[in-house]
């Protein structure tokens, strides 16, 4: 209830901005959303849900049983 969401949540759910700034607040020391690392999470946050399909499929449960 207190908590923000998940950045990789909020970016699965086309919420790619809020996403950016939740990390650049948790994540850099300036808050900028331009950083370098920020933006090597986000890419990584972007690559990961292409190969898990994470944003498509919440109800497929073969990542549990592999």
């Amino acid at each position: 209830m207190f908590l923000p969401e998940s950045p990789r949540w909020l970016y699965s759910r086309g919420r790619r901005e809020e996403a950016v700034k939740i990390l650049a607040k948790y994540h850099s020391k300036t808050g900028d959303i331009n950083s370098p690392m920020i933006q090597l999470e986000i890419q990584e946050i972007e690559e990961r849900i292409s190969l898990d399909g994470a944003d498509k499929r919440w109800w497929d449960f073969r990542a549990l049983f592999k």
